[in-house]
């Protein structure tokens, strides 16, 4: 609770298909409890928080299949999208933006995600 610029957003059940016990899901809006502020932000700074949840490694496969159309033209190459089981939690954060990803548990008990979370 001490990190500065610590960041909380509640956490929650959900049902999902398949899974009797269901699984927990990660509330970044804060929509459901009024409590917490969305991690997206007001309407005022929404714009800043965007432009500092940037992933690095997006950016550059991007600039990867734009360069690719430059060179071969966009009827000539093929993108394949896959989907990646726990994808969500392969996606690492910068170090420095974790604070943003902290949920309290029971007690004083706060888990702040290190990698991707459902949510």
């Amino acid at each position: 609770m001490r990190i500065k610029g610590l960041h909380l957003s509640p956490q929650h059940h959900a049902d999902s298909k398949g899974k009797p016990e269901g699984r927990i899901i990660g509330d970044l809006s804060g929509q459901h409890d009024p409590r917490f502020t969305p991690l997206n932000g007001s309407a005022h700074d929404k714009d800043q928080l965007r432009a500092a949840i940037k992933h690095q490694i997006v950016d550059q496969l991007v600039n990867m299949v734009l360069t690719a159309a430059d060179i071969h033209g966009w009827d000539h190459i093929i993108v394949w999208k896959k989907d990646l089981q726990g994808a969500f939690n392969l996606l690492n954060y910068n170090p420095d933006y974790c604070k943003w990803f902290a949920f309290p548990l029971t007690g004083d008990i706060v888990v702040i995600h290190l990698a991707g979370l459902f949510g």
